[in-house]
């Protein structure tokens, strides 16, 4: 028989945890030569039992499952195995079924042959271990809240007490950080200086962060935020005075606030750009940003103009910078492809129609059917039943031919299931979906920052600049409508709107090479289907 040997270490327990990685590798081989044992494979996790879905101990299980024969495991102790009662269940089932059949473990061995209730009780004290533990931790936690000291790691500026007891480590102050970020913060609170002046200034004076590296503008505007610097600190919705030494005061605080507001709203109204997130470069694949110049022209006076360019990843990338005006009359001509006039919408609308009552008759047919084979296997069955009950036939012939018509009746009653399930085409979505298509290039050209976006986001992905062409990957609804388009074009001439006269008056027919009627309507149905709410949009025609 081979053995497994599964170690297991908690990652959050890398000083503290008694018996390391290798010592647990060093006492399986020795204990496995020592009885003769061959380790056939090791497993490894650095995890917590007490959490689900270890990647090591998934693996073993699957590998004694897919074994032909039965397998014995090797591990320091079993509550390496499992801490939780799910894991525990998957190694109690696997020794129900034969599949493992002796675990070694250094201070007890389990049998399949032996007690299992010795197994039930050792994994059970493993479990109440790491809930006693999870409880322990929590305490601990609370008691250093309830002394006024933040149960985390100290930010910048301050150190965590290394020797303290558990639960009544302090904070101190760390020399080398204090004064310096004590100094960025009251500057910054001032109101003169911005965060990269403030970070320029810092790394000329040799201020560097734990990397040794100069502070980012993203770990300063973190550090402007943290309420701890005042000597306050939030732990479970609550706010908690702490007794460390405060850098600066709570107004300080409260205005540095009020500073970085300001900051972002100026930000935004200053670089508000609607293409941000849709555009890449075609040749670099990195993003389009956008950027703005104010110039001074004698004639015109102050004006603005704005520009989009790659941000250029790949440093021999040749995109050249774009006005934004260039690429928004890319996007009308995008939307203009894609218009339809008032008497396609309405020709179009018909034709669905029509389909869509044709196939809810083949429908309706389809589920009679179903339903009239359904009753003949019901009758089938009990025609068996009654036969095996005279003797007609014998058990192994009637629990066959039974199982087989169970087979079938379980099928058909899934398939008149779904033949009911099926949504039906909503033509008034139908008509908003069209009908946006009207007034899509007027809103474009007239409407607000988040009006443009919507539109963007409405119409399709994928949006790449060429040179000075954009190309797009139009969503299921527009490349439908695209495809529509395409098929109405007078020099296609492969759709003709010809009418003829019957009694409800001029009824709209098709030339020979028709629209696949019954697939659009399938693909509007299932955009709908996936779009929920999205008509609400339309509606309000963005």
């Amino acid at each position: 028989m081979k053995y497994y040997a599964y170690i297991r270490k908690s990652s959050e327990d890398k000083k503290r945890q008694i018996q390391s990685i290798p010592k647990q590798y060093k006492w399986c081989k020795t204990e496995a030569k020592r009885r003769g044992l061959k380790i056939a494979k090791f497993f490894e996790d650095s995890s917590s039992a007490h959490k689900l879905n270890r990647q090591g101990f998934k693996d073993m299980i699957a590998a004694i499952e897919k074994s032909e024969e039965p397998i014995g495991v090797i591990t320091w102790k079993i509550s390496r195995l499992a801490r939780n009662p799910i894991d525990e269940g998957v190694i109690k089932y696997a020794f129900m079924r034969k599949k493992i059949t002796h675990i070694l473990a250094r201070d007890r061995e389990y049998r399949e042959n032996e007690n299992q209730i010795i197994m039930g009780v050792d994994f059970g004290q493993a479990t109440q271990f790491s809930i006693e533990l999870s409880k322990d931790v929590k305490e601990g936690m609370n008691k250093k809240v309830s002394s006024g000291y933040r149960p985390v790691k100290a930010p910048y500026g301050y150190v965590n007490d290394p020797v303290g007891l558990k639960g009544e480590k302090k904070i101190f102050v760390d020399d080398k950080y204090f004064k310096p970020i004590q100094q960025f913060l009251k500057s910054f609170a001032t109101g003169i200086y911005s965060v990269p002046e403030l970070r320029k200034k810092m790394t000329e004076e040799g201020i560097l962060a734990r990397s040794n590296k100069p502070f980012s503008n993203s770990s300063l505007y973190l550090i402007l935020k943290r309420r701890f610097y005042c000597g306050e600190y939030y732990w479970q919705g609550k706010l908690i005075k702490g007794k460390h030494k405060p850098m600066i005061t709570v107004e300080e605080y409260e205005k540095i606030q009020f500073l970085l507001g300001r900051e972002q709203k100026i930000s935004q109204s200053k670089y508000q750009n609607y293409y941000s997130g849709f555009i890449k470069c075609s040749r670099c694949k990195s993003f389009i940003t956008g950027y703005s110049k104010t110039k001074l022209n004698r004639f015109k006076g102050v004006s603005t103009y704005h520009y989009l360019k790659c941000v250029n990843k790949d440093k021999n990338c040749t995109q050249k910078p774009l006005t934004r005006a260039k690429i928004d009359s890319e996007v009308l001509l995008i939307l203009k492809g894609l218009t339809l006039s008032e008497s396609i919408i309405d020709f179009v609308l018909v034709k669905l129609k029509e389909v869509s009552e044709q196939e809810e008759n083949q429908d309706a047919k389809k589920i009679q059917l179903l339903i009239r084979r359904n009753t003949e296997i019901e009758n089938e069955i009990t025609v068996l039943g009654e036969k095996l009950i005279k003797g007609i036939i014998k058990d192994d012939l009637y629990l066959k031919m039974n199982q087989k018509l169970e087979e079938e009746l379980s099928l058909i009653q899934q398939r008149i299931k779904n033949q009911k399930k099926q949504t039906e085409l909503d033509f008034d979505k139908v008509r908003s979906l069209f009908e946006f298509t009207l007034h899509a290039q007027e809103k474009f050209q007239s409407g607000t920052f988040e009006q443009r976006k919507k539109i963007l986001n409405l119409i399709g992905s994928n949006f790449l600049i060429n040179g000075e062409k954009l190309s797009i990957e139009l969503s299921l609804a527009f490349s439908i409508i695209k495809k529509i388009k395409h098929l109405f074009d007078l020099e296609n001439r492969r759709i003709e709107l010809n009418y003829n006269r019957s009694s409800k008056g001029l009824k709209p027919v098709l030339c020979t090479d028709s629209l696949v009627w019954s697939s659009l309507r399938e693909r509007l149905r299932t955009y709908f289907l996936e779009n929920i709410g999205i008509e609400s949009t339309l509606e309000n025609k963005i």
